[in-house]
């Protein structure tokens, strides 16, 4: 059985001449803009087509390729535990 090394290492330090880049930490920073400036901002819906038959998450939607009016969704609603899918087809 491998026995647990317990030695306390001193970390490893870097000499005067190993180091690349020196970095100032100064107290002068600028705080990041908090925008309490109440913006208001408008929402716009640029959506072709919605289907809100489905009661939760829609997973798949699907076009005919010939006829673009026949679409079929499907989706995580189901009426049961047995059944936890649902799709619809409009």
């Amino acid at each position: 059985m491998s026995g647990h090394n317990d030695d306390h290492e001193e970390p490893e330090m870097l000499g005067a001449d190993e180091v690349g880049e020196e970095v100032n930490i100064d107290n002068d920073d600028v705080a990041m803009d908090s925008d309490d400036d109440n913006e208001e901002i408008t929402l716009h819906n640029d959506s072709v087509a919605y289907f809100d038959a489905h009661k939760d998450s829609v997973f798949t939607i699907a076009q005919h390729p010939i006829h673009p009016t026949i679409i079929a969704t499907g989706g995580s609603e189901g009426d049961s535990d047995d059944a936890p899918g649902k799709g619809y087809l409009l």
